[in-house]
């Protein structure tokens, strides 16, 4: 017989937590949010994708009796987690599972996803924290999955006007529909909404991103070479630089 001793998180789930209070601070929520990007770039570094990250699956180890008490946070549930071979073409996943709301685009694509969907979904729960309601809503499961897959996600409601422009722009990185572009757990832990340094790029760059901007540019120099052979080319690569 095996028995298994785990944590006791007397808070429940995050859910039940965001029912109560309505809504979270950006100081609140950015206490969650370094906690369960710190929680993914672990599993992240030995090839496990949750891939159900969501507010049911996150516990709440204490009891926060009060505004402004940290909330210490656990990630649940690996039923439909997985562990890959690692980063290669080969290890592209490309069964759908987890929770409509939270599920990256690339999931519903049918052409394979990567542990980047784990990102979207701790940007979905960003949201959620902030707001109380999900970055995209419907009333058929068909227009809903068409706004994941085709919207980007909007700050409409009043209470944004409240939340600070850092945050938000760390939203657009976390749910870019594009995994190309949207960036890291490890990338997230370094951006300056997390780190507090107003000194760093507000959006660093992937590697996929900076790869597509350098050939975007051969492609633009070689066009410019058809058009006017006699053109000096001794600049022809220039350095790469980050569209902000």
């Amino acid at each position: 017989m095996i028995y298994l001793v785990t944590e006791l998180c007397k808070g429940g789930d995050l859910r039940e937590l965001l029912q109560r209070k309505k809504f979270f601070t950006e100081d609140e929520t950015r206490d969650i949010i370094c906690s369960l990007a710190d929680a993914v770039v672990h599993l992240h570094k030995r090839d496990i994708v949750h891939r159900d990250l969501k507010l049911e699956n996150i516990l709440v180890k204490n009891s926060p009796d009060k505004d402004g008490d940290k909330i210490d946070v656990k990630v649940a549930d690996f039923g439909l987690s997985v562990k890959t071979g690692g980063v290669g073409i080969e290890n592209i996943m490309t069964h759908a599972c987890g929770t409509l709301i939270y599920m990256a685009p690339e999931m519903m694509s049918g052409r394979g996803y990567t542990q980047w969907c784990d990102v979207w979904s701790i940007g979905v729960i960003m949201y959620m924290l902030l707001c109380g309601e999900p970055p995209f809503v419907s009333k058929t499961r068909k227009n809903l999955l068409k706004k994941i897959m085709n919207t980007g996600v909007k700050f409409s409601q009043p209470i944004w006007a409240s939340v600070s422009d850092a945050a938000k722009n760390l939203l657009t990185c976390l749910l870019k529909v594009d995994p190309a572009y949207r960036m890291s757990a490890n990338q997230l832990l370094e951006n300056p909404w997390i780190t507090g340094d107003s000194t760093m790029p507000v959006v660093p760059p992937n590697v996929l991103e900076m790869m597509r901007q350098y050939l975007e540019q051969e492609e633009s120099f070689s066009a410019a070479e058809r058009i006017i052979p006699s053109i000096d080319t001794t600049l022809k690569y220039p350095s790469i630089t980050h569209r902000g």
